[in-house]
């Protein structure tokens, strides 16, 4: 929401995913997502551009229990800062009850 008006910010963009099951309990995930709203609805230090992309592993242990790992690259431009970009590895340890 633009701060000066209150009017929504004017963006393009999507997100899609894909996963594939390589056994029962062994599956992937892949994805891509993208934002890019209009530079004039934004103030400075606002966020210009961003886009990720991520591709997983999980291993479902039991019904209960799950572990997995991510990998995920971002880019992210900015309204008058500089831009940032890098990798992130995430690690995960789910339990369902």
């Amino acid at each position: 929401m633009r701060a000066s008006t209150g009017d929504a910010i004017r963006t393009n963009g999507g997100w899609a995913e894909v996963y594939y099951y390589l056994t029962p309990c062994l599956h992937t995930h892949w994805g891509y997502g993208v934002d890019d709203p209009l530079d004039q609805d934004l103030a400075p230090g606002q966020i210009s551009y961003n886009d990720t992309i991520f591709s997983n592993l999980l291993w479902d242990v039991t019904q209960s229990f799950r572990l997995g790992f991510e990998f995920t690259y971002r880019e992210t431009e900015y309204i008058t800062l500089a831009g940032n970009d890098g990798v992130g590895l995430h690690g995960q340890a789910q339990w369902k009850f």
